[in-house]
């Protein structure tokens, strides 16, 4: 089974009888392996909500998930060689390298050779994958605006801070 089929659509979990696919409000809290597995399964939903909805704005730009990655990681890292950005992006660099020349061939970066070694190639964001990075990153503030603005300003803070808090708990800084 893919991730995709597990997920499958929001609230329709073919293992309603698993107590780890179960849904619904269950109280303020468990045990601790009951919250945990009720935070996994929200997050899985939720992530999967925020994700398929992020691919449909990309489309409306015409671009890729796997290139506006890409840009993200330009655009907050700054030019790059091609194997940091492979490394980065977790990819093979065949796959890389066919994604920068789409990448090019639309005006969004260019590939150069690196100044004080002739043998690396560096990739550089250009002005379009700026702007790109910028009304994408726009329309999906639209998105989650027209969500997040029906939970109280008091709520918003508090999720914020939870999921700051959980986000240093978890996170691997890059190298």
């Amino acid at each position: 089974m893919t991730g995709a089929e597990e997920v499958g659509k929001a609230g329709d979990e073919a293992g309603e009888s698993c107590p780890l696919c179960r849904g619904g409000w269950q109280g303020p809290t468990g045990t601790l392996r009951e919250d945990v597995e009720r935070f996994e399964r929200l997050l899985r939903r939720i992530s999967h909500v925020v994700y398929t909805k992020g691919r449909e704005i990309l489309a409306d730009f015409g671009i890729t998930s796997p290139q506006f990655d890409a840009l993200l990681f330009l655009h907050r890292d700054g030019d790059m060689p091609m194997g940091a950005l492979c490394d980065r992006m977790s990819l093979a660099c065949s796959t890389v390298t066919d994604l920068v020349s789409r990448m090019e061939k639309g005006g969004f970066v260019i590939r150069e050779r690196d100044q004080n070694d002739r043998r690396v190639i560096r990739v550089r964001l250009l002005p379009r994958g700026e702007e790109m990075v910028h009304k994408v990153l726009a329309s999906r503030v639209r998105y989650l605006t027209g969500i997040l603005a029906d939970l109280p300003a008091e709520e918003r803070a508090k999720a914020i801070a939870v999921l700051e808090e959980i986000y240093e708990l978890i996170h691997e800084p890059t190298r």
